[in-house]
């Protein structure tokens, strides 16, 4: 019999294993309803983000990341709408510093930067960050959160779009951006909602790692001194190109690889603004 593990989350060690994908156990809390993978560490995580994940040529990742640069800015540019409305300032936004944790090739940075904000990011892809600091000129760090070691009260917005699922101690990222955030800070997070539609969503490790749902997010936010604001169904805009992608991916796994007649198809830039099964979660750090 397998003895049940303390859920990181919520504390409680009413936790079973929900199934087994590939070589990864994935458990689940029978408390609050979480479910993630432990065991995976960082160097198998890095290994996992190089520049194939960006570019269709592994069964999980994106079709050509940097080819729906339109569709990223488009997505980063609504989001920061969001933020904006939620910390007016008298002398506008030139002094609020936001740092996008898992920023990727850095779209949200450079936008917020374009909206005014004194932003930067941290990722772990060396692609990513390639990107970010030479194509684009922005600042970005390369590695954890942790790794950087940004002052205390030092930030007015931490954001973690769709990025929170891939971290293998999201409890330790929450711990910091706890500590790098001053008093009133944002903390602004998108991610999968397990409880959407009645859990349609499939286990994916390595590349999600924890699977939160509306319940136990704000729980594990509220015990590090975090207050929801905002918690609604996240609606994005998608290339047509990545829907079918992503599609032909669940349905036919890694066997089919419809990616070549994909990417010649002069659709495949087509935006498509789509409900999906992510929520949207501002929380006030209080």
């Amino acid at each position: 019999m397998t003895q049940a593990i303390t859920c990181p989350v919520c504390g409680h060690n009413r936790s079973t294993i929900k199934t087994i994908v590939k070589k990864y156990t994935i458990w689940e809390c029978n408390e609050c309803g979480l479910y993630w993978t432990p065991g995976i560490d960082d160097q198998e995580l890095a290994g996992f983000y190089e520049e194939r994940y960006f570019q269709g040529s592994q069964e999980y990742g994106y079709a050509n990341y940097v080819e729906s640069e339109g569709v990223q800015r488009r997505n980063a540019r609504r989001l920061i709408q969001s933020i904006a409305d939620h910390t007016p300032r008298e002398d506008g936004l030139s002094r609020t510093k936001l740092l996008d944790v898992g920023c990727a090739h850095g779209f949200l940075v450079d936008e917020a930067c374009r909206a005014g904000f004194q932003a930067e990011g941290v990722d772990c892809s060396v692609e990513g960050v390639r990107y970010a600091t030479e194509t684009l000129g922005r600042k970005v760090f390369l590695g954890t959160v942790n790794d950087a070691a940004y002052p205390d009260n030092h930030f007015d917005v931490v954001t973690s779009i769709g990025s929170i699922e891939h971290l293998n101690d999201p409890v330790r990222f929450v711990k910091e951006a706890a500590r790098i955030t001053r008093r009133g800070a944002l903390f602004v997070i998108t991610t999968l909602d397990t409880k959407f539609l009645m859990g349609l969503f499939r286990f994916k490790p390595p590349e999600h790692i924890y699977y939160f749902s509306r319940h136990n997010l704000p729980i594990l936010l509220g015990a590090h001194g975090f207050a929801v604001e905002q918690l609604e169904a996240y609606r994005a805009s998608h290339a047509l190109g990545e829907v079918l992608g992503l599609v032909t991916k669940l349905i036919f796994g890694s066997r089919v690889n419809l990616e070549p007649l994909i990417q010649r198809s002069p659709l495949k830039n087509l935006c498509l603004d789509l409900p999906n099964n992510e929520m949207l979660l501002i929380a006030r750090k209080i």
